[in-house]
């Protein structure tokens, strides 16, 4: 037995317990330090490390309001592409620059029938191989680096982003370029007149696929 104070109070507690907790705890501490490192690959919206300007003048860019598709369900979901699109644009842009002739809608129309969403109408990234019939493929990295995004998109290839919206929600954006210290991306709930910095968002990026040219 040990005897613990705490200021004018004195306890007396079982050793090997209190050795016991003090190990959890530190394993616990040990588990929420990798967690943290790795949740879900985050990367700061900044610090590249970069100068300068660079970015793929690519077009066209595509939104999720465009009357052509916003009303259409994504997949078989109940979503539609006004609120829920921005994945899909983010492939058809990365598409189209890689050659592949596909806008949203027709996108949504060849993932529907090739199996490319979950059943919430998420993308699944891996099926572009199929979809596109390997013109193009998607690469997902798990824990990101600023320095893979910069070599993607040096190489040619976009890569989509996804980010937290600041009224809650995911969005799917596509990162082309940076200037400075900040990405420069093509969004679907912008204006569509040309790039946009990252940052307008505030948020980390939770997730990223590289959108390469097909073998």
């Amino acid at each position: 037995m040990i005897w613990v104070t705490f200021g004018n109070l004195r306890l007396r507690r079982n050793t090997g317990l209190f050795l016991t907790l003090g190990g959890v705890l530190g394993s616990a501490f040990g588990l929420w330090l990798y967690l943290r490192s790795a949740r879900g690959g985050v990367l700061s919206a900044t610090g590249a490390s970069v100068t300068g300007t660079f970015y793929l003048r690519t077009q066209p860019i595509y939104l999720q309001a465009d009357p052509n598709w916003a009303g259409e369900r994504i997949g078989r979901s109940g979503r539609r592409f006004r609120r829920a699109g921005s994945a899909v644009c983010c492939l058809s842009m990365a598409l189209a620059h890689h050659g592949v002739d596909l806008d949203p809608g027709a996108l949504n129309a060849a993932l529907t029938v090739r199996d490319g969403y979950a059943r919430d109408g998420r993308v699944r990234w891996p099926a572009v191989a199929r979809v596109t019939d390997g013109r193009a493929a998607a690469r997902g990295i798990s824990v990101p680096t600023h320095a893979i995004v910069r070599a993607a998109i040096q190489s040619g290839n976009p890569v989509a982003a996804r980010v937290r919206l600041p009224a809650g929600g995911e969005h799917w954006v596509l990162l082309v370029g940076w200037r400075g210290g900040g990405y420069l991306m093509k969004d679907p709930l912008g204006d569509g007149k040309g790039v946009d910095p990252l940052t307008r968002y505030g948020s980390d990026i939770h997730e990223v696929w590289i959108v390469e040219k097909g073998q």
